[in-house]
């Protein structure tokens, strides 16, 4: 099979959650002998072509980008180049809405899955005259891939496609935070004398940092906020009219060889998320992956899917500086809790979200797809 993914950027330009994610797909679907390529659509982060082949199967193709607006790269060449491709099977991930507008405007009949990896829920201004493309768009859709099935119940758009939905959760590769002998050397230099918890994420509206920094007042613990973003000035000021300075770290710049370091060093990592931007929380699973519980926040998405109350970690309403803070002092002072969640979020890992349980899933949709295809059974 010849397969083309479409989304609005790829690393190692961009390094979200979404374009972490197709890399991660890509590289776990390119061993199956049934996949024979994918070729990759993407915006460019400039007003060039930029073509790049990554091992014998997959080939990036950046547009050019001729304005990017609100985190939306505007690269008319999608609409070209959707209406040449040559794929067995288009797989888009939303939203990206040019791209998605760009197929309706190609014409393009190949048929196509999309997976849908959260609602569009900032910008209500695009969305009222979105609609009517994106509800032609989930229409023409072969299947539809959600992350979790509260993302199902409780997304206004997939509620009305749910015939069509199918639920392949995230996954990560989990050789990356295997406790080699290098990761135990880095934990071991960033572990203090002072019990350690972990953020890590973008500094954005949604993650609620804020939220984070303010439990902490009467906490005596050390924590470790790992990110950037737009809002990291606001953060660090608030952390100083706190006078959480002895208490609270920000690094803007860990490597990805680093990161599992601090996820082995931490006691827990916080996901204090506060709006359904955050569809799924994929931090959540590099914690589990190294056996370490969460707290996280009772968002109507796939966030406390992943981490079960009571199992995994703990979760909080979203927000709540309050029950935050009790949360994080409950784990604090509970440490054969922590190790009994730590372990079962492991097991967890091992079975639902690693990239091989999630490479399989995609890849036994795609052959559903295709084989009903040849069998004119759509």
């Amino acid at each position: 099979m010849k397969i083309t993914m479409v989304y609005r950027a790829y690393p190692p330009l961009a390094v979200g959650g979404i374009e972490n994610h197709i890399k991660q797909l890509a590289e776990e679907l390119t061993p199956y002998p049934e996949i024979e390529r994918i070729n990759i659509l993407v915006a460019n982060d400039s007003r060039r072509f930029q073509r790049e082949e990554y091992g014998k199967k997959v080939i990036v193709e950046r547009l050019p980008n001729w304005l990017t607006l609100r985190s939306t790269p505007l690269a008319p060449s999608f609409i070209n180049k959707l209406a040449a491709v040559e794929s067995d099977l288009l797989h888009f991930h939303f939203p990206y809405p040019f791209g998605e507008t760009a197929w309706l405007f190609a014409g393009c009949k190949l048929p196509y899955v999309v997976t849908y990896h959260s609602d569009i829920v900032r910008q209500k201004v695009l969305l009222r005259f979105y609609r009517p493309f994106m509800n032609k768009f989930f229409q023409g859709a072969k299947r539809i891939l959600a992350t979790s099935g509260p993302l199902v119940e409780f997304s206004p758009v997939l509620s009305n496609y749910a015939d069509k939905v199918k639920i392949v959760p995230l996954g990560i590769d989990s050789e990356r935070f295997v406790l080699t002998p290098g990761i135990s050397a880095a934990k071991a230099k960033i572990r203090g004398s002072r019990p350690m918890i972990l953020f890590v994420g973008r500094l954005v509206y949604y993650k609620g940092v804020d939220v984070l920094i303010r439990a902490m007042k009467d906490i005596d613990a050390q924590l470790i906020i790992i990110g950037q973003g737009p809002l990291e000035s606001d953060l660090r000021r608030l952390t100083a009219e706190l006078q959480l300075g002895e208490r609270v770290s920000f690094l803007t710049d860990v490597s990805d060889e680093l990161l599992p370091g601090y996820f082995h060093a931490c006691d827990f990592l916080v996901l204090p998320s506060v709006a359904s931007s955050e569809a799924f929380g994929i931090v959540q699973l590099e914690a589990f992956a190294c056996g370490k519980p969460v707290i996280s926040t009772s968002l109507p998405t796939g966030v406390p899917y992943v981490n079960r109350h009571g199992v995994t970690g703990l979760v909080a309403p979203p927000g709540d500086v309050k029950a935050l803070s009790a949360a994080i002092k409950h784990l604090l002072n509970n440490g054969e809790e922590r190790e009994r969640m730590g372990k079962a979020a492991r097991e967890r890992f091992d079975r639902e979200f690693t990239s091989r349980v999630m490479g399989e899933r995609v890849l036994n949709i795609y052959k559903d797809v295709v084989n009903h295809l040849r069998k004119n059974d759509y």
